[in-house]
C-alpha cells in the first residue's frame, strides 16, 4: 500500500509538478491514471480527444490499401488498353513508318491516297480513284491490320460522300451524293 503510494506520489510530481502535489492529496483507487489526465487537461485547458478504437485503426487502414490498389489497378488497365499492340501515328507523308504486320495504326490528318495505298500494300489489293479529287481529301482514321479488309472498307463508308468497294483486287474509291 505504502508502495502504491509512492508511485502515485511521483506520477503526480512528473504530470503535474511538485505545487499541485502539496495542493492535493489524492485517495487511492483504480482511475488514479483517469484522474490524473484529467486534472492535467484540465490545467491545460484542453478537452479530452476521443480516441479511436484499434478495430477502427485497422479498419482505416485496410480502406486506404484498398484505395490505393484500385487506383494502381485502374491505372495499370489504362495504360495497357491496347495491350501487346504497337500503334503507330502517322501525322505527315515524311514521317511515315513502316508498322509491324499486328498493329494499330493511327493516321492523322493523311491524304486518302496515301492511307489507301498503304493498307492496299497490305492486303496485297490496288487502288483505283474513280474520282481523282477524292485522292487529296484529307482523313484521320485507324486500321486494325489484324482485321479483314472489308473492316476498314465498312469504316471508310461511314464518311459521308465516300464509297469504298473491294473487286476483283482492287479497291475502288469513288464519291457518292449525299442522300437528302
Amino acid at each position: 500500500m505504502e508502495k502504491n503510494k509512492r508511485h502515485e506520489d511521483y506520477a503526480l510530481r512528473q504530470v503535474m509538478g511538485e505545487q499541485a502535489r502539496q495542493t492535493e492529496k489524492m485517495k487511492l483507487s483504480d482511475g488514479f491514471a483517469d484522474r490524473v489526465m484529467q486534472r492535467v487537461m484540465e490545467k491545460s485547458g484542453e478537452r479530452e480527444v476521443s480516441h479511436w478504437s484499434p478495430l477502427r485503426k485497422i479498419a482505416a487502414a485496410v480502406a486506404v490499401i484498398l484505395t490505393i490498389s484500385g487506383i494502381a489497378y485502374a491505372t495499370y488497365s489504362a495504360m495497357s488498353v491496347a495491350g501487346d499492340e504497337e500503334v503507330v501515328v502517322i501525322a505527315d507523308v515524311a514521317e511515315e513508318k513502316t508498322a509491324p504486320a499486328d498493329s494499330l495504326v493511327r493516321f492523322e490528318g493523311q491524304m486518302l491516297d496515301k492511307i489507301m495505298h498503304r493498307v492496299a500494300s497490305h492486303y496485297g489489293r490496288a487502288v483505283r480513284f474513280r474520282n481523282e479529287e477524292l485522292a487529296g481529301l484529307r482523313l484521320s482514321t485507324v486500321w486494325n491490320s489484324k482485321e479483314p479488309l472489308s473492316a476498314f472498307v465498312e469504316t471508310l463508308n461511314e464518311f459521308d460522300g465516300l464509297r469504298l468497294t473491294d473487286r476483283q483486287d482492287t479497291i475502288f474509291v469513288e464519291s457518292v451524293k449525299a442522300e437528302d
